[in-house]
């Protein structure tokens, strides 16, 4: 195993903020971020025996604020990250929540030369004198990697993305109904391809499909209760409380035909289903 001398490297940073008036802010920044990897990020399940130069990324962020009557407030941000200097990741194409990824006959591995990431938001959020207190926002982004020439999405890029919120808070109590929806993940396309010889099973461009969009409600309540030492926290949580079935991987099995043909059998995975939880917090 051999160890990459570091050397010197620098992150200089740059914040601006010119306030148009007492409610209304404009900022501004930029920064060089070095990303070190770190002794247990060695990836020898992968065959890789070499620590890799640090990664950096650029950040440049404009943004506008206002602060409104009632406790409203409006922030709108645009934003770019230049990412270099990347190091070969490890995927499962099919499977990302694999306990044993290594293992499977998806893995896969990606060198982009460089990485993107543009985005805009705009977020508004409420906290007034009264019990109630809420957000919403709206997010639109994409995440690429610079592959042999193409700009090719990362598995986590989701174009289109809503959140939002409501939270009611008196005497001890605490609820909060939040909703969050977003397009669904990247995902690469597998096809049957027929031939003279017979059938062929193909592995489209990386990240060229996607699955369903992702769309959950959660649910939270929790009471304060003053002790002698400390304090205690009471919660009950139900996540995805309307059950919605998010896709999350594929399962694949192919099985040969006598007449030279292939078919596939493609099953569907989903994240957590609807899950109640309970749980009590000491603090002391």
């Amino acid at each position: 195993m051999r160890f990459l001398r570091l050397g010197n490297l620098g992150g200089p940073r740059l914040n601006l903020v010119y306030n148009l008036s007492a409610a209304t802010r404009l900022r501004a920044s930029w920064g060089r971020y070095q990303q070190f990897q770190g002794i247990e990020e060695l990836q020898v399940e992968d065959g890789v025996d070499e620590f890799q130069p640090a990664q950096h990324s650029d950040h440049a962020i404009v943004g506008f604020e206002h602060d409104f009557a009632d406790g409203f407030a409006l922030r709108v941000e645009a934003y770019r990250k230049d990412y270099g200097a990347l190091r070969t990741r490890y995927e499962s194409l099919f499977d990302p929540l694999s306990l044993a990824p290594e293992l499977r006959w998806d893995r896969v591995a990606i060198a982009p030369r460089s990485g993107r990431v543009d985005g805009m938001e705009w977020l508004v959020t409420r906290k007034g004198d009264g019990p109630w207190s809420g957000w919403l926002s709206y997010t639109w982004s994409q995440a690429e990697d610079r592959l042999d020439g193409a700009d090719v999405p990362r598995s986590w890029d989701q174009t289109n993305s809503v959140q939002g919120g409501l939270t009611w808070a008196d005497g001890g109590w605490k609820v909060t109904l939040a909703g969050s929806y977003h397009t669904g993940w990247p995902v690469t396309p597998v096809r049957v391809v027929s031939g003279t010889t017979g059938d062929t099973v193909v592995v489209g461009p990386l990240n060229a499909s996607r699955y369903a969009d992702f769309a959950t409600i959660d649910l939270r309540a929790s009471r304060d209760f003053a002790l002698k030492y400390g304090s205690l926290n009471v919660f009950a949580e139900v996540t995805n409380a309307l059950d919605r079935r998010n896709p999350c991987c594929t399962d694949y099995e192919f099985e040969a035909e006598d007449d030279g043909g292939i078919t596939v059998d493609r099953e569907y995975r989903y994240w957590l289903p609807l899950v109640p939880s309970l749980g009590v917090l000491w603090k002391f």
